[in-house]
């Protein structure tokens, strides 16, 4: 493993050789040189990439080809790069290749053999290190190699690079001559006027774009009272006709805002998706709403695709996942988007886990990271982030940790705060999970009608999402045996089975 000092090293290097105009191979180069890393790990850090973004890439061409994105996770990718007895299956080596723009042996699998007629390199200067010459751009590597004891941070001490010779510009005019010289900057002219029509075109106006805005946000609204199937079309419809205006004109700015709309209404998406429990489809929509956000470096909306990322993989049962994608998504969230990734993701990933200390760290970061004043009340209930959630999840957290006791005020508290809360903020299905969780609480205390009674109502109407039937499954598995044949758990079975089945990808 790389340590973090040299983790920073090594971003110090390569933010050197960025201002420097270093190719990424040539960072490349210098990092496998002075650090002696893995050619595969040196391309992801030369790029900047942590292996969650590697990830993300990697899956993004499986969706780009039209095909099912496979499970991988960070664990095998961490494999790759440190091993190199462990080699990618020749699928996942085309794609490492492509995303890295690359071929295998500059990955560190296999050897190039091509022949070239340059002219050996004098062993003496090749056991010096001066004239190996590097395998992407002929840059001799010399140039890419650090001075002994030199200290990052400090300034690079790099041996310079050859200067390419200026072009004489009189020189050059005079060749041309005065006639082709007017047609020359008459074909400019001519030019600079298309070009500048069309910077200008624009196929919606601002009116245009602020309907969309409000409609994205209306939809986002629409969560906490419309059945997912109804809402998941409406939004589809949506995105569908953003995805037609992308096809005309639009000045820089408005194709920006465009493209942030895009992350918007695919990232809602991809929460819709897994709500309806299908994890695939989700997965899917995520990738491209962190495709169109990356686009125009919006953090606030990066950070809840990853939110929403992890809040998928912990359902599906990939918890090392889920906690790699929440705390990927801290680098970017501030405010109350910290603490939801804290108590809503870290958290109950850690205590999937079993990780009691992990748990009570994230819940208490997330404490922190609550604002003093409540939110407003013309807040989005779906991407707001309240102190009935922050209940709610703190219950869960100490449920999943086999914590009743510990749970049982949490989830009672979260139902208070829930029923109290403005009435744009109100969430019937979140509501309806602390009711489950704290129907959990009471089988586990020898009360299991008044559980079940609880569980029964909290699956009615527009509350039956994925969570929620998957923490009443919970709750049916924590009924103690005698209880499981009383007439009452036999009919919530049933309700439960009437409910839709998730499609688990």
């Amino acid at each position: 493993m790389v340590a973090r000092k040299e983790l920073h090293a090594i971003a110090t290097l390569r933010a050197h050789g960025l201002a420097q105009n270093w190719s990424i191979p040539r960072i490349i180069e210098a990092i496998v040189d002075r650090f002696g890393l893995s050619r595969l790990k040196a391309h992801r850090l030369a790029r900047g990439w942590t292996r969650p973004e590697a990830i993300d890439h990697i899956l993004a061409t499986y969706h780009a080809d039209g095909l099912r994105s496979p499970k991988l996770s960070t664990q095998r990718l961490c494999a790759w790069e440190h091993y190199p007895q462990i080699r990618p299956g020749e699928d996942y080596l085309d794609r490492l290749c492509r995303i890295y723009q690359t071929r295998p042996d500059l990955l560190g699998y296999g050897h190039d053999y091509t022949v070239t007629h340059e002219p050996p390199t004098p062993p003496a200067a090749h056991a010096a290190g001066t004239e190996t010459v590097d395998a992407y751009a002929g840059t001799p590597a010399a140039s890419l190699a650090l001075t002994e004891g030199e200290h990052y941070g400090a300034g690079f001490e790099l041996q310079p690079a050859s200067e390419e010779v200026d072009t004489d510009r009189n020189q050059f005019l005079r060749g041309v001559g005065a006639t082709s010289l007017a047609a020359l900057l008459d074909r400019a002219g001519r030019a600079t006027v298309r070009l500048s029509s069309k910077l200008g075109a624009s196929n919606l106006g601002p009116a245009t774009l602020e309907q969309l805005e409000l409609r994205v946000a209306g939809l986002a609204k629409a969560e906490a009272y419309m059945p997912c199937d109804q809402l998941f079309r409406a939004v589809l419809a949506q995105l569908e006709e953003v995805e037609a205006l992308l096809d005309g004109l639009q000045p820089l700015g408005q194709r920006r805002q465009l493209y942030r709309i895009t992350g918007q209404l695919s990232v809602l998406l991809g929460h819709l998706a897994w709500d309806l429990g299908d994890y695939s489809a989700a997965r899917a929509h995520l990738l491209t709403a962190l495709q169109s956000v990356r686009e125009v470096d919006d953090y606030a909306l990066i950070a809840r695709v990853r939110m929403v990322q992890s809040h998928v993989e912990l359902w599906a049962g990939d918890y090392r996942a889920a906690l790699e994608y929440a705390e990927d998504g801290q680098r970017y969230a501030t405010g109350v988007e910290r603490a939801r990734l804290a108590a809503r993701c870290e958290a109950r990933a850690y205590a999937r886990i079993g990780d009691r200390k992990g748990v009570i760290d994230a819940l208490q970061r997330a404490q922190l990271a609550m604002p003093s004043q409540p939110a407003t009340d013309d807040s989005c209930p779906l991407w707001a982030y309240t102190p009935g959630d922050l209940e709610l999840h703190t219950g869960i957290s100490f449920l999943w940790l086999g914590d009743p006791h510990h749970a049982e005020p949490h989830a009672k508290q979260a139902i208070t705060l829930y029923q109290t809360a403005p009435l744009a903020l109100q969430s019937p299905p979140d509501q309806a999970h602390a009711q489950i969780n704290l129907a959990i609480c009471l089988a586990a205390q020898d009360q299991p009608d008044e559980g079940i009674k609880l569980a029964n109502d909290a699956l009615s109407g527009s509350a039956g999402r994925e969570a929620n039937l998957q923490q009443a499954r919970d709750f049916l598995a924590a009924l103690p045996a005698q209880h499981r044949d009383l007439p009452a758990t036999r009919d919530f079975a049933d309700h439960l089975r009437t409910l839709h089945t998730p499609h688990h990808g």
